[in-house]
Order: C-alpha cells, then sequence, then structure tokens
C-alpha cells in the first residue's frame, strides 16, 4: 500500500530510538529523506527534516546554528507547497533560538558587521526580521493554500480533536495560525519603534461578519500587529460562510 514502506522505517526509527541510539536512528532518517526526495513526497519530505533536526540536537554540537543554515538551505529549488511550510518551520527555528538566547540577544548592541550565514553574529532587530519575512513567505500562494487539506500533511501533524480540525482544516489555517502566535507576540516588536501601529480605533471591534470589510491604515510596513490584524480578516473572511 501506498505509504506502508514509510511506516514501516518509521517504526524503526521509533524502536532505535527506544533503545537510546539516536545515531543509528538519525542514519534512518536520512535514508527515509533521501527516498522522499526521489518520490518528490513532500509530507515525507517534511516530516524526515523535522526529525533529523530532532536528532541532530541530540548528538551534535551547535545544532540550531546547523539546522538553521540546513532549512535555509532546503529552500533552494522547492515549490509550493513544500517551500511555504519550510518557511514556516525557518521562522519558528528562528524565535526558538532567540527565546533559546534571549540574555545573549538583549544584551547586544546592534551589529554593524554580522555574517549574514552566521546567527551567532546577528543582532536582534535583525533575528526579528528575519523571522517575520519567513513567516510571510510562508503565507504565499494564500488561495491555493486554502485549495490544500491539511490532511496531506497527516504525517507530520498532532491528530488533535475532530473540532479542532474542522476549524483549520486547510494548510492555510494551520500555516496562518502558526505566523499568528507570532505576530500577536508582543515580544516579537521589542524592536519597533513606539509610534508603530496602534489598535485605537473601535472599528477593530466590530462583528466578525463587518471586520473584514473594515480597511486597515497603516504606514509601519514591519509592523507585526498590521499584518495579525489582516490575517485575523482574511481567516474570518475565509470561513464567514462556514455551516459548522
Amino acid at each position: 500500500p501506498k505509504g506502508s514502506s514509510y511506516e514501516k522505517e518509521w517504526t524503526r526509527v521509533d524502536s532505535l530510538t527506544d533503545k537510546g541510539l539516536y545515531k543509528s536512528a538519525l542514519d534512518r532518517v536520512k535514508m527515509s529523506y533521501t527516498k522522499a526526495k526521489t518520490d518528490q513526497n513532500d509530507p515525507q519530505i517534511v516530516k524526515a527534516i523535522i526529525h533529523r533536526m530532532k536528532y541532530e540536537r541530540y548528538i551534535e554540537e551547535f545544532d540550531q546554528e546547523k539546522a538553521l543554515n540546513d532549512l535555509n538551505g532546503e529552500l533552494k529549488g522547492t515549490k509550493f507547497p513544500l517551500r511555504n511550510i519550510l518557511h514556516s518551520i525557518i521562522a519558528e527555528t528562528y524565535w526558538n533560538y532567540y527565546q533559546s538566547n534571549r540574555w545573549k540577544f538583549l544584551n547586544r548592541t546592534t551589529t554593524v558587521n554580522f555574517t549574514p550565514t552566521d546567527i551567532a553574529t546577528w543582532d536582534l532587530t535583525h533575528l526579528v526580521d528575519e523571522t517575520f519575512k519567513h513567516h510571510l513567505a510562508a503565507l504565499e500562494s494564500s488561495d491555493s493554500l486554502k485549495r490544500l487539506s491539511v490532511a496531506h500533511f497527516e504525517v507530520i501533524l498532532h491528530s488533535g480533536n475532530t473540532d479542532g480540525r474542522k476549524l483549520r482544516p486547510t494548510l492555510y489555517d494551520f500555516i496562518a495560525h502558526r505566523s499568528l502566535d507570532f505576530f500577536i507576540n508582543n515580544e516579537a516588536d521589542i524592536t519597533r519603534p513606539a509610534n508603530t501601529f496602534q489598535l485605537e480605533s473601535e472599528d477593530y471591534f466590530r462583528t466578525g461578519q463587518e471586520f473584514p470589510k473594515f480597511k486597515l491604515e497603516n504606514t509601519d510596513s514591519l509592523s507585526r500587529k498590521f499584518y495579525a490584524m489582516r490575517l485575523f480578516q482574511d481567516l474570518l473572511a475565509f470561513h464567514g460562510k462556514d455551516t459548522s
């Protein structure tokens, strides 16, 4: 049956993990990755990449920097929808890197001569902007994302419950809510000036049917809250006619 060979391979990976044989598990994951690339099986490619990052974290030093370099390398030549998912994973990994190294960034002055490929030399502004950029890239081709069921990527999802799946049925919903988690995070605005986009109008409290029609005004192209509001509008419009 389709996918059965992958299921058997992941069972082997789990067995090796249970025995603490992380290096052997990583080798099996790399084999699955190679097969998935040959098969052009996007869901399995993503699953292999996620597991590769996990096992490298167990056995290698400076794993986050290496993981980010590898992830950015994965973008080369990829197409929709794999490219969108990779952008979302990269954005999350950048933000996780900040959270793991928060004290370093908060005590670091603005870096002028940083190395673009070496995140360890970045200042906080550059890291936040890169995270933001990848979240926006993950949402590109939104109309196509809305037509693709999230079930297509079942192998990388936590099953959740029936109600949750109904509320987020498409790949667009899945990626959009991941981006929203970042956009609405006040800590993500730590590098922004005080006169950024503000939620000061009662129009932001319109009903679910009226709010998507409200024209957002913004002069700050990097405002996370502005993009959060726009994304909320789009999600409401997208699901405005849902019957359940």
